[in-house]
């Protein structure tokens, strides 16, 4: 009988895919680098993709990879762009993250925090925490689907004080169905 119902099932949803077309949408995928300047160290990398949901607000998943105090960090973060408006020819997205973060950390990191919830967190092996950021970002275009984008955002997470972050992606935009 749960055979019966499952192949129903997906003869109904085939049924609803009957005659549609695909429609191509532009994805942004992008790769750079960061500057904290309270950050140690002060750098990081960052990649991602986009993904329009409408004509002004896209959507993704952005990876953050660092070394926080000689250990190996990574934030794997939900992103929302949304176009605000534009300064000039150039647009202004105000952006909008939150995820999770993972820091890998040594055994002598517990001798270096001071307080009980700060050897916790230094413990050895691996923490898991959250991230949450906010910001602005814009798009100058390089050439045809070549793009540069400065950022400035504002990170908070439970693994990291918070901190203020510029960013400049080197973004292309690549044409895929929908």
């Amino acid at each position: 009988m749960k055979t019966i119902v499952s192949i129903a099932l997906l003869m109904l949803l085939a049924l609803a895919a009957w005659g549609q077309t695909a429609t191509p949408v532009q994805v942004t995928l992008f790769a750079g680098g960061e500057y904290s300047p309270s950050g140690s160290p002060k750098a990081a990398a960052t990649l991602g993709g986009l993904y329009p949901f409408s004509a002004t607000t896209s959507g993704g998943m952005v990876a953050d990879l660092s070394f926080k105090s000689g250990r190996p960090t990574t934030v794997i973060s939900g992103m929302i762009e949304q176009e605000a408006g534009a300064v000039g020819q150039y647009p202004v997205y105000l952006l909008a993250q939150v995820g999770t973060a993972f820091a890998v950390s040594s055994p002598t990191a517990t001798t270096e925090a001071g307080s009980l919830a700060g050897q916790v967190a230094a413990s050895a092996g691996t923490n898991i925490g959250y991230s949450a950021a906010t910001g602005v970002r814009t798009e100058i275009a390089l050439g045809k689907n070549l793009y540069l984008r400065p950022s400035a955002r504002i990170i908070k997470g439970s693994l990291n004080n918070t901190e203020f972050v510029f960013g400049l992606v080197l973004a292309s935009k690549v044409t895929v169905s929908k």
